[in-house]
């Protein structure tokens, strides 16, 4: 087993397409049983940037509203429906 990446309450810095994004383990593990909270306890290796940042292969604008959503629980009504395609797509 890969070593767990950091503890909860640790900031987390991410990569994800062309953004850099932070948050807290606690946000990416809000979900225990879901894929990012899986490969932020060191079930798996993660990509890292030069600096250390994790390197996700998602599309930045996406995730920006999965972390809110996991923030606090909510998707905004004003999404296009475009987006709200690519937000299924990558909640998978």
């Amino acid at each position: 087993d890969a070593e767990p990446l950091c503890e909860v309450g640790d900031v987390v810095h991410l990569k994800v397409g062309d953004s850099r994004l932070t948050t807290t383990l606690a946000t990416l593990c809000k979900d225990p049983t879901s894929k990012l909270c899986s490969m932020f306890s060191g079930k798996a290796e993660l990509q890292r940037d030069v600096d250390g940042t994790v390197c996700l292969d998602s599309d930045g604008l996406a995730f920006r509203y999965i972390l809110d959503f996991l923030r606090d629980g909510y998707v905004p009504l004003s999404l296009s429906t475009s987006m709200r395609l690519t937000l299924l797509r990558e909640a998978r």
